[in-house]
């Protein structure tokens, strides 16, 4: 049985979307991310060792899952309020306004996921190899949010009127594509050669 964003998400219906998606996308990967810290803490308080400071703390890992939860749902009320604003034609700044806020939703689902990228690059030079995998699993769905997420953000970038902000949006998402990249790959060469 699917969970309940997954069945809202497979209606035929425009909400929730692509960027909801990302940012579920995102809790995905941090939910793999607190499972290994969990492992590594259990394993450490069984042997009397302390990792602190070398892992993620859980902390760290479930206030960018609460993040995740909130832009999922910011993501679809955005969305709607730019779609209900476009069709009752109200003046071109509450527009953009609400295009302004389409737009920035999906970048902050990049920057909790860039976070969050770190985070399992910490987490790899610091646990079990047997773990490692499931922290690779979890810089794959991350580095798919950020991606994902340039998607919608960026389908929205080009109804922006003003070429200077069309420009300032477009060089933030790609700052972060960019990022995620680098990320990915010094978590790829954390881990040991397959």
């Amino acid at each position: 049985m699917l969970d309940g964003f997954i069945s809202r998400l497979e209606q035929a219906r425009p909400d929730p979307g692509g960027g909801a998606a990302c940012a579920h996308g995102a809790l995905v990967g941090l939910a793999l991310v607190r499972k290994v810290v969990l492992l590594e803490l259990s394993r450490d308080s069984k042997q009397d060792g302390s990792k602190d400071g070398r892992l993620t703390s859980i902390s760290t890992v479930e206030a960018l899952q609460n993040q995740c939860l909130a832009l999922r749902e910011k993501d679809t009320e955005a969305y709607l309020n730019m779609a209900r604003v476009r069709a009752s034609e109200d003046s071109s700044e509450k527009f953009s306004a609400a295009l302004a806020q389409a737009i920035e939703c999906p970048c902050r689902i990049i920057d909790t996921s860039l976070v969050a990228l770190d985070c399992v690059l910490q987490t790899a030079r610091n646990c079990k190899k047997h773990l490692l995998p499931d922290l690779m699993v979890a810089a794959e769905f991350l580095a798919a949010a950020i991606n994902g997420a340039a998607h919608i953000a960026l389908a929205n970038v080009k109804l922006v009127l003003d070429p200077e902000a069309r420009q300032r949006w477009s060089r933030r998402l790609d700052e972060g594509k960019h990022k995620s990249r680098e990320r990915l790959q010094a978590i790829r060469g954390a881990l040991p050669p397959m």
